[in-house]
């Protein structure tokens, strides 16, 4: 089924918001429609229970985590979607060319605050086994790394993917070689403790998932790729 509206026939009975007149908004994972009050995002490639990790983890994080409030999510049939609160505001990315020095200065401070309140969060104990099981249910093999995740994590899933580097043609003979040595530097940070004492990871942040609005940071979009890692 290639044909995103096609896709949204499928859910729309199961959405429990009005979608006359929704746009599809350019996304990379999912299909991403857009209202005046709300924004449904439909998971059909991939690891499709990714969006139902994120309904637990958005609806336990703390104020300090700027986020979008979830409406509702489920399944319909081989799909998954997750309906939310459309936030005043634009991606900081496509902004980003018309602010000021002290504007951007101000984006990257927040967005490492952000993160940082990120990492100190404790997740409730079922949020955060849902999140380890998704890591540890990745076979350690390319393309299923490959499409588990935008950062593979735990780091154990670098492993494949530096093993098929090396075969790469045209690839720097000595980079996945550096890598490894790299990772062995930092054992004591990135160990099998990272799944049971490890932060929660956005996995995937950037300025597209970043919302700005009135010239502060209003929320980091897009938990679904989150992991357990250092």
């Amino acid at each position: 089924m290639n044909d995103p509206a096609a896709r949204l026939a499928v859910v729309r009975d199961a959405v429990p918001v009005d979608l006359d007149g929704a746009v599809l908004a350019e996304s990379w994972s999912n299909d991403t429609w857009i209202t005046g009050r709300s924004v449904l995002r439909v998971c059909w490639r991939g690891d499709r229970g990714r969006l139902l990790r994120e309904q637990a983890l958005l609806a336990s994080l703390p104020a300090s985590v700027p986020h979008a409030v979830v409406l509702d999510a489920g399944r319909a049939g081989d799909l998954t979607w997750m309906a939310l609160e459309r936030i005043p505001g634009e991606r900081l990315d496509l902004v980003w060319p018309q602010l000021p020095g002290s504007l951007r200065r101000d984006a990257v401070i927040s967005l490492g605050a952000t993160l940082s309140a990120l990492h100190d969060w404790k997740p409730p104990p079922g949020v955060r086994e849902m999140i380890v099981r998704a890591s540890a249910a990745v076979r350690a093999t390319r393309d299923a790394v490959g499409g588990s995740a935008i950062v593979p994590l735990p780091v154990a899933c670098l492993s494949p993917l530096l093993d098929w580097i090396d075969q790469l043609p045209g690839m720097d003979a000595g980079l996945a070689r550096r890598v490894r040595g790299r990772l062995e530097g930092l054992r004591t940070v990135i160990s099998d403790r990272e799944l049971t004492g490890g932060a929660v990871i956005h996995g995937d942040a950037h300025l597209a998932n970043v919302l700005w609005y009135d010239g502060r940071l209003a929320a980091l979009l897009d938990f679904e790729w989150a992991r357990i890692g250092p």
